[in-house]
């Protein structure tokens, strides 16, 4: 049997180790232009998880599209991971909060994909890397929420680099999308803001198989989501064969329909849950391609 030095060993225990899937960089896929931290004193008070930032996928997890996902746990440091196209094409900035149940996040598959296709489209994004897992919590929606509200409030008052916007919408998936809702019909800041800070909630909202907004077998809205009067204009994508009921996309859409603001949303026979923006051969498809011509007829892509 051929003898290894030790150093060749150690060289080769390292590669093993950086290829690990249960060790992927959150890098993988797209990559941002850069990084910005949104709770840079800090966030709000919640319970701190045990053991460091990973990616919790195995080589038997569930794949999208033929691929595997990264799936982030542990998260503690609040970042915008921001993706700036060369030549924009609108002055909105979009905000994108990844699904993963509160307990992680679907990072490549509904973050650094979807905010590449927005750049590839001409408009800025950012992915929020917002803090899970919560669902310990008792309000496990909570500490997204400050996460995506504090994201907001700095774009709108320029503290991130180059995405400066008055035009700032938020786009969510799953548990993601369940947060980017509280958010965009939130009446008030769900944290202490500074004196001289203003409450924004975002200017469009698209939902992709939002989840938990309905009422239990009904398309009614949550009684314990409260509502400000003024809406934003809503996007939403659902399949009926999801196993989170399409009735909470339903619910989101009906809010913002009766309030009196734009509201267009797009059920497909199939697709079920997670399909993100990766092309599968089925009815989900379409969504991007839907969203893209929404966004031209309310103006946020020129």
């Amino acid at each position: 049997m051929k003898a290894f030095s030790p150093i060749l060993l150690a060289m080769m225990a390292t590669v093993i180790h950086a290829q690990s899937p249960s060790l992927l960089p959150a890098t993988i896929g797209p990559e941002a232009d850069f990084v910005s931290s949104v709770w840079p004193g800090g966030a709000p008070e919640w319970t701190v998880p045990d053991g460091e930032e990973h990616d919790s996928s195995k080589p038997d997890s569930r794949k999208q599209g033929s691929r595997s996902v990264v799936r982030l746990t542990n998260v503690r440091d609040v970042e915008l991971h921001c993706f700036v196209p060369s030549s924009p094409k609108s002055d909105s900035v979009v905000v994108i909060a990844p699904g993963g149940g509160f307990s992680i996040l679907a990072w490549d598959l509904e973050g650094t994909e979807i905010a590449q296709w927005f750049k590839d489209l001409g408009i800025r994004a950012a992915v929020l890397k917002y803090r899970v897992p919560t669902r310990s919590e008792e309000e496990k929606w909570l500490a997204p929420v400050q996460d995506i509200q504090r994201a907001i409030s700095m774009i709108h008052k320029g503290e991130v680099d180059g995405m400066k916007s008055d035009s700032v919408g938020v786009l969510g998936f799953s548990a993601g999308g369940h947060a980017a809702f509280r958010a965009a019909v939130a009446p008030k800041a769900f944290y202490e803001t500074a004196p001289d800070t203003m409450h924004r909630r975002p200017e469009f909202c698209v939902l992709v198989y939002p989840a938990w907004l309905n009422q239990e077998g009904t398309t009614d809205l949550l009684d314990e989501i409260p509502v400000a009067d003024e809406l934003p204009s809503l996007f939403v994508a659902h399949a009926t064969d999801d196993r989170v009921s399409c009735q909470s996309g339903i619910a989101a859409f009906e809010t913002v329909r009766k309030s009196g603001s734009h509201a267009e949303m797009h059920l497909f026979a199939s697709g079920g849950h997670g399909f993100g923006g990766r092309l599968s051969g089925i009815g989900s498809d379409s969504w991007r391609s839907l969203a893209e011509k929404w966004m031209e007829l309310e103006g946020i892509l020129d």
